[in-house]
């Protein structure tokens, strides 16, 4: 039970040692931001749309962002995300909604050659140009999705795990869950999120967002091998759907992919216990099959990585 406890709670203890970082070096009175440059900005459940990422954008808030929470903003969609990764070079902390498996691949810089790219594509926007220059982030939390139900190329999986891999200062990386774009907006304390209020006070930070990314995966596996995933689309987190290049997450605590239902083997879940030696917290279904499920979860324990399924439990009442 303590094990996942400590699942539970991991989470909100990250948070507050941010804010205990932030409180520490407001003390010491330093700032590396420009002048009048936000460093943090929160509006999560709010209506935050266009208007509101144009002022943040316009103002060239963008360059000193360290900590950004979108978190169930419908109004935020993959292609804003998407310029938040390449544009926010400070970024440290990022709690957005949708990201689409397509729109990583075209910021990556990756030539879209199986995506049968064509002029239409140049018509709608649709170039390709730098990668994410975020790579000193620790936290992560975004729905990653848009890969076809079904049967799909394998090699997408791959592409989009070697973008994944470059962010190797990660702590955090949630790629499951709550994409909010067709959801209303919660009342729970919603905030208003336009041009007018958005602030130009700067918070300062103690982290650090220096980082070099590590070199690019040269080859990214088989070429026509097709996987089966979830019935949300999402990343399929399998050796061989391209797990493997996370071995750069040398530092990451927790890995979250709750509503994302996977078909995970011992052997993927051994790599993660050998790779990643700070792992603490694996949550989300690791296999649909309840009796793959428990073996999975006590080869997790015997590596004393806490396994915390919960989430998915109740999705799955809750539909019935």
């Amino acid at each position: 039970m303590g094990t996942k406890e400590n699942g539970r709670q991991y989470h909100h203890l990250y948070r507050q040692q941010q804010q205990q970082q932030q409180q520490q070096q407001q003390e010491r009175g330093t700032n590396g931001s420009v002048l009048g440059g936000l460093m943090r900005f929160e509006a999560r459940r709010s209506d935050f749309a266009g208007e509101a990422f144009m002022a943040l954008k316009e103002r060239g808030h963008f360059r000193t962002l360290r900590f950004l929470d979108l978190y169930q903003c419908p109004g935020l969609d993959s292609q804003m995300t998407i310029e938040i990764l390449k544009e926010c070079p400070l970024l440290e902390s990022f709690d957005g909604n949708q990201l689409l498996a397509r729109d990583i691949l075209l910021s990556s810089g990756q030539r879209r050659q199986r995506w049968n790219r064509d002029e239409r594509d140049e018509e709608r926007g649709d170039k390709e140009d730098g990668g994410w220059v975020c790579t000193g982030m620790k936290y992560l939390d975004l729905h990653i999705t848009g890969f076809a139900n079904g049967m799909e190329d394998v090699r997408t999986h791959w592409q989009v795990f070697e973008q994944l891999a470059k962010l190797d200062k990660l702590v955090y990386l949630s790629i499951g869950g709550k994409c909010s774009a067709n959801t209303s907006i919660s009342n729970d304390n919603p905030r208003n999120a336009t041009a007018e209020n958005v602030g130009d006070g700067a918070v300062m930070s103690s982290m650090s967002s220096s980082s070099t990314p590590p070199p690019s995966i040269s080859s990214i596996g088989p070429q026509t091998t097709a996987v089966a995933t979830g019935a949300s689309g999402g990343l399929d987190i399998r050796l061989r759907s391209g797990l493997g290049q996370l071995s750069t997450l040398k530092r990451l605590r927790m890995l979250r992919f709750t509503g994302v239902e996977q078909q995970m083997e011992v052997e993927d879940v051994e790599w993660m216990l050998e790779n990643l030696p700070e792992l603490k917290v694996v949550q989300g279904r690791l296999h649909t099959d309840p009796a793959k499920q428990q073996v999975l979860e006590k080869v997790l324990e015997r590596g004393r990585v806490s396994a915390w399924s919960m989430y998915n439990n109740v999705q799955q009442a809750q539909q019935k």
